[in-house]
């Protein structure tokens, strides 16, 4: 399943557990993860700055698609938590490119939100588990934090939601 409009608005944090909560699935599709192919009729856009160029095309939208749909909303939500502004539309980027981010992120954050907000679908990063790596640095699983770094917090848990089939939260413990 994707969900197809992951945006901060769309994640929140149980008060009572700390567990995320992805909402909102209405723009949310099944689909076959060998061929593509979706097993329904899409009818919506996303939003403008987390949904991908080919989400947004005229004539119905996707038609085949993968989790590279979600991974770029993924990282326009990291990119909106950095920057503290919307990401610039996915038409926009091959133009001018992602407005510079701050120099005092970490190189493998920085790469992630680069990678992930690829324009195009094709040289984007193609899963959860690329996207985790790559967060990472790109050596081992990411290690829990031993303060509460929300970003992360964020990443790991839409990652589990976008990565399950019918699980829409998770409970990070942290250290």
């Amino acid at each position: 399943m994707l969900h197809l409009d992951i945006k901060p608005a769309n994640i929140m944090l149980r008060k009572e557990d700390d567990s995320v909560v992805v909402i909102d699935f209405g723009l949310a599709k099944h689909y076959d993860p060998k061929t593509g192919k979706q097993t329904t009729v899409y009818l919506g856009a996303g939003t403008p700055g987390y949904s991908p160029f080919e989400q947004s095309l005229s004539g119905g939208g996707i038609i085949e698609f993968t989790a590279a749909t979600d991974i770029y909303s993924l990282g326009a939500t990291l990119f909106a938590m950095v920057m503290g502004q919307r990401p610039p539309e996915a038409a926009i980027i091959p133009k001018e490119g992602l407005p510079v981010l701050p120099a005092n992120l970490s190189e493998s954050l920085r790469r992630t939100i680069q990678k992930s907000m690829t324009y195009s679908n094709e040289q984007r990063t193609q899963s959860i588990a690329e996207f985790m790596l790559l967060l990472d640095g790109g050596a081992q699983p990411p290690k829990p934090p031993k303060e509460r770094s929300w970003w992360l917090l964020l990443a790991v848990c839409v990652c589990a939601a976008i990565g399950s089939f019918c699980v829409c939260t998770c409970v990070v413990h942290l250290v």
